[in-house]
């Protein structure tokens, strides 16, 4: 589909490349994806992915450009990453089950009120000066892993093997809860960061 498009109320199951492939500013609300070979969607920029289940992809789950929003959405079993937006978007109130990444975010990007989890490498994955809060990141490799000026507030992180938090430089983490690294450590910090009520 095209610039502009919207799909809605549609299954699509089975397909040899993508499950659906648009351009900039698609919305996508109550539609399922299975089993797509390639990426469950992958749209360009300001795209909406809304009420949306993406199930089996061969690639990533959702691939979508800046300024995106991802919302209530569920993404299971993909070979590549869940959820995975550029700079200036938002994943809000999503799950993630069984990725190599679960949501990895380009830079200025908000997530809030998600779970990742089954993750054989990090659950979540935030660019420069982006923000996770009220987040769950378990049972993955990392929990989550965030470049500098980042701002994690809240989170919880549960049974993550090698990394339960990892901070960058400059960055802030808050009244987060971390518990279970039984190969690593549980919170790793680069410079200048600050870390309170964990």
């Amino acid at each position: 589909v095209g610039p502009d498009s919207e799909v809605r109320d549609t299954d699509i199951f089975d397909s040899g490349g993508n499950g659906i492939t648009a351009n900039e500013r698609l919305v996508t609300e109550a539609v399922r994806v299975a089993r797509a070979t390639l990426d469950g969607i992958n749209a360009g920029p300001g795209a909406e992915i809304r009420d949306t289940d993406i199930i089996d992809p061969g690639g990533n789950g959702a691939t979508l450009g800046d300024e995106s929003l991802v919302t209530d959405t569920g993404v299971t079993n993909c070979t590549g990453t869940g959820i995975d937006v550029a700079q200036g978007s938002t994943v809000h109130n999503s799950t993630v089950t069984g990725a190599t990444d679960g949501v990895a975010t380009g830079d200025s990007s908000l997530v809030i009120r998600t779970i990742a989890t089954q993750c054989t490498g990090r659950a979540i994955v935030l660019g420069n000066a982006s923000r996770a809060q009220d987040c769950e990141a378990r049972d993955s490799d990392v929990g989550i892993d965030a470049a500098d000026a980042c701002t994690l507030q809240s989170n919880s992180v549960l049974g993550c093997i090698n990394v339960g938090i990892a901070l960058g430089s400059d960055g802030i983490a808050s009244d987060n809860v971390v518990r279970f690294v039984p190969a690593g450590n549980g919170i790793q910090l680069g410079q200048s960061n600050t870390v309170e009520r964990c």
